[in-house]
């Protein structure tokens, strides 16, 4: 057993580096393993050449202020992860020669926990400087860094490993019903052109709760992480802000006011979110959503019980629970969709004079 290191670049959206730091590291310990964070002294560090993919090569396209307190916009970064593994440069065949599929085991479990543990690195590092140095355009978190030039392996004499392993490219099956199709073109007309319907925020706010949990298998392998915390918090939102805006389509003119007397005034009616899909639904329309799917109801119970121990005391949900909650609040939006609208007033035999 010997003390090996992998080496990683990883591209990054514009960090801010203050002209003294450049070219400087940090080194601590991690999970077991020894990592340093190596920032660039310069365009070309760390062998990362401008080109069509980096254009600047490892730094950004802007840098300002004088040379005593310059700060420089830095796309890469260095990351190197060193731990015991029983690897060296003579497990591996000559150049032209097949290496012992025993080695490159070694070699490949090696590369997975290293780069596992670059990749947290980074994503902390980000969620840092988000929040103590204010550079919120790094994202929301939920991409996993973006590794660029090439990883190298050195064993403990410092020789490199004739070994290199990508994150791979993931075969799968696209979703036919999830594709741009002949009627969704042919009602882009109407989506996009004028006289076009508003995007309720709600549906909004269900698109980003999805997206924060990965879905496809390129996502749930290396790209994304999932934001289980938000998520559930904007599928909860989205759900309330959706029964909302239903009921007030649903109900009829002469109970209405009522209704909105609910929904604008909280502190005076108190209602639960989860009771506006049962109590107040089935005085107002005779439909429940207890009544109509109870393990859905249930489901929504849950996801606002959820949201509230997030919201008050940090829980972190798993993944597993935050997609069955996520996907609870997409089945009582459709639900919420199927309701029919409230009859007109000329539908219900009334004028608007005489309904005043």
């Amino acid at each position: 057993m010997g003390i090996v290191r992998s080496v990683f670049h990883f591209h990054l959206d514009g960090i801010w580096v203050a002209g003294e730091s450049l070219g400087r590291s940090a080194t601590f310990a991690r999970d077991g393993f020894r990592v340093q964070i190596d920032l660039p002294d310069d365009r070309n560090a760390f062998g990362l050449k401008r080109g069509p993919g980096h254009p600047f090569g490892a730094f950004g396209s802007h840098g300002s202020g004088p040379e005593s307190a310059r700060v420089q916009e830095v796309d890469a970064i260095r990351i190197s992860v060193a731990g015991e593994a029983d690897l060296c440069r003579a497990d591996f065949a000559a150049p032209g020669e097949q290496s012992s599929p025993e080695a490159m085991k070694r070699a490949r479990d090696f590369h997975t926990k290293t780069l596992d543990i670059a990749q947290s690195t980074v994503i902390d590092l980000v969620s840092w400087l988000r929040i103590e140095k204010d550079q919120v355009w790094l994202g929301l978190g939920a991409n996993q860094p973006q590794l660029v030039g090439l990883t190298s392996y050195y064993d403990a004499d410092g020789q490199p490993l004739p070994v290199g392993f990508g994150e791979g490219v993931i075969i799968y099956p696209l979703d036919p019903a999830r594709a741009v199709d002949g009627p969704f073109l042919s009602r882009l007309v109407g989506l996009l052109g004028d006289g076009r319907p508003t995007v309720e925020v709600e549906d909004q706010l269900l698109a980003d709760a999805r997206q924060m949990i990965p879905s496809r298998p390129t996502d749930i392998r290396h790209s994304r992480r999932p934001l289980v915390q938000h998520a559930v918090l904007l599928a909860a939102v989205a759900a309330e802000v959706k029964v909302k805006r239903t009921l007030r389509r649903v109900t009829s003119a002469d109970k209405l006011a009522l209704i909105d007397n609910i929904l604008d005034n909280p502190r005076e009616v108190s209602v639960a979110a989860v009771n506006l899909f049962h109590t107040t639904m089935n005085a107002t329309i005779g439909r429940s959503l207890k009544k109509d799917d109870p393990n859905l109801f249930a489901a929504i119970n849950r996801l606002f019980e959820v949201r509230n121990r997030v919201a008050h005391r940090g829980e972190q949900p798993s993944l597993e629970e935050a997609r069955r909650l996520i996907s609870a609040a997409i089945g009582a939006c459709r639900w919420l969709d199927e309701l029919p609208d409230a009859p007109s007033l000329e539908s219900a035999g009334a004028t608007p004079s005489a309904a005043k």
